[in-house]
This record gives C-alpha cells, structure tokens and sequence, in this order.
C-alpha cells in the first residue's frame, strides 16, 4: 500500500453520531441503552456465531483457485476474502454501527486459524509478525463483544423473570456493570485503531493480500495440502475432548471445553478454506464444526453469565434481589446441562465424518 493511501487513513476520522462531540464519542463511550434487549436493532443478534453461512468474498478473484491450483494461491484467496471484510468493517467500528465489532472478530479469527494451519507455505517472519498482530486485535474486539453477549443473553433472562423490586433491582446492576465494561472496552478499541501499530497492521495485510510472502521451495498441490490440513485440525479436536471426558468436574471440566469450542472453530475455518478446492466435503466438515462450536459456545455463554451473576450478587441484597438472582444462576446451570447433552450428541453423529476428512 503507498503512502498516500496511509495518509488518507490517518486523516481525522469525525463518526457521524459522535459529530456534536467535538469528533469524539459522547462521554462513556457507545453505551447500550437498557430498552435494547435481546434482539433489539443497535445490538443485533448477540449469536456470537451468527456468522455461521459466510463465505469466502466471491468478488475476489485476486489469484487462480481450482482444484488444481497451488496450495498457497487457495489459501491466499481465503484469506484475502477476510482482509476485506476485516477493512471493510473499520469505518463501520469507527462510527459505531451494530455488528461492526463481531464482523471484523469474525475475520480476524478465520486469519488467524488459516494463517496457523498453512504457516509452512510462507515465509515464517512475516507470517509470525501477522499472526501476533491479528491476536492483539482479537484481544481488543473481544471485550466490548464479549460484555455485549452477556448483557443481551442477562436482559432476556430477566425480562422472563417479569417486573418486580427482585429484578427490576438485578436489572439496574447489570446494566452499570456489564455496561461499563462494555464502554471501557469499545473506547480501548476505538483509541486503539487511531495508533500508528493499528495502521501498521493494515499495511501488513494489504502486502500480504497484494505480494504473499510464499517460499519458493517448494509448490505443492493444493488438494494435498488442503486434506492434511483439515485431518490434522481434526485430530487436535479429537484430543481435546478425550481431555475434556476425563476431567469430568468443575473448573477443569469447563476450561477443557472451552479449548474443545476453540478447536472446532479452526477445524470450520481450515474446513472453510480447503471447500474451495475439496467441495462438499470440505462443507460437510466445516458444518459439523460448527455445530459442536456453536454447542459449545452457549455452554461458554452461560459459563460467563453464571460467573458475572455470582460476583454481582451480595450477601446484603433483599430477599426478593436474592431470589432473582438465584433464579438467575439456576438457568444458567441448566442451560450448561443442556449444552453439554447437545454436544454429546452432535459428536457422536459427526465422529465418522470428521475421522475420515476430505481425503
């Protein structure tokens, strides 16, 4: 990228709704508003995989895909797919639209499993250099996204619990909890994109995108690359739940999947990348990962919510504050039962198809 498009990036950005401050967001930063509940417009859908159908950007024919293409050239189009939406969704963030954040997490994740998965195609520095970047930015996306889940999933929960002193009290409190979380992480990210490491970065994927950074030892063919690559994200997620069967209880028991979720999700990115080649197989796979990672991340969900409420509730709330937040705590045990009774199920009936792969 030149340097005058650098330039142009590092104008003054004014968002829109920010315009009567001065160019900077309204004291507290993007607050979501109480009478944004679940499903609400400016919070959009809280599925944190709502993403589940997006495809590769078919308006990038940057370099030859097929069947017989290099291995590198297949996965370089992938990638450059979700360069654009992550570029894309930089104004989008600026201005503070619904989505924004969960879109470009959603890009910078599928880099960085793909870049992790083919890193022996290119060159190791530069790769490396991308993939610690791309983790920063996962880091900063994830704590505004994180708290926005929470408070859409708490607020539909309470609002079954119907009006009263119980709730309406639990209510108040997690909005100026969660909320504030929310606030300082959406700032922490917003001020994060106006440094000069933040531009670097976008310059590191539009170089990689434009010049990949591919060795030149060695070609190999695509579909080849493409089945070992997905067999081996396939055996990773084996491993991890035969971990997660044996630590059965408590802490260890939730932590071991949490690292199942994480690899069914590069096991659907690898999945996705290599269906450019390998077809319906490919997709096959992709979909039963991300059945077993959705499964999984409401089991996380409720995980988080479960952790929150114990740490807002007080020893000298009412009687009626108490029972709400018992009630509270009790859904969210039994919606990780019913989690993990869906997880179960779900490997047990793609256990034959992810073993065999694309091969």
């Amino acid at each position: 990228m030149g340097a005058g498009t650098r330039q142009r990036r590092r104008q003054p950005f004014r968002p829109r709704r920010a315009a009567a401050c001065g160019g900077r967001s309204p004291p507290g930063g993007p607050r979501l508003e109480a009478g944004q509940a679940l499903g609400a417009p400016a919070l959009g859908t809280p599925d944190r995989d709502q993403d589940a159908d997006a495809a590769p950007d078919e308006a990038i024919p940057a370099l030859p895909a097929g069947k017989k293409s290099p291995a590198a050239a297949v996965v370089t189009v992938y990638a450059a797919a979700q360069i654009k939406e992550l570029l894309d969704q930089d104004a989008a963030i600026r201005l503070e639209e619904p989505e924004a954040v969960h879109d470009m997490r959603s890009a910078t994740r599928r880099l960085r499993s793909v870049l992790a998965a083919y890193r022996k195609l290119y060159r190791a520095v530069p790769v490396r250099r991308l993939r610690d970047e791309l983790k920063w930015l996962g880091q900063l996306l994830g704590e505004p996204r994180d708290a926005e889940v929470l408070l859409a999933r708490l607020r539909g929960h309470l609002d079954d619990l119907g009006q009263g002193p119980g709730p309406d009290a639990a209510r108040d409190r997690l909005e100026r909890q969660a909320g504030a979380t929310y606030d300082a992480g959406y700032r922490r990210l917003q001020e994060a994109m106006r440094t000069e490491r933040y531009f670097r970065l976008l310059d590191s994927l539009e170089e990689f995108r434009d010049n990949p950074p591919v060795r030149t030892e060695t070609v190999p063919p695509g579909r080849r690359v493409a089945a070992k690559a997905v067999d081996k994200a396939a055996k990773r997620l084996r491993r991890s739940h035969r971990a997660a069967s044996h630590a059965r209880r408590g802490i260890d028991h939730e932590n071991a999947l949490h690292r199942v979720r994480k690899d069914a999700k590069k096991l659907r990115h690898v999945a996705e990348s290599a269906a450019l080649i390998k077809g319906k197989r490919a997709n096959k796979v992709a979909k039963a990962a991300h059945r077993q990672q959705k499964i999984l991340g409401d089991y996380h969900d409720a995980v988080m919510a479960r952790d929150l409420l114990a740490g807002m509730a007080s020893d000298r709330d009412r009687a009626a504050v108490s029972e709400a937040y018992a009630a509270l705590l009790q859904r969210q045990e039994e919606l990780m039962s019913a989690a993990q009774a869906k997880y179960r199920k779900a490997r047990k009936k793609s256990r034959d198809l992810l073993r065999r792969g694309v091969i």
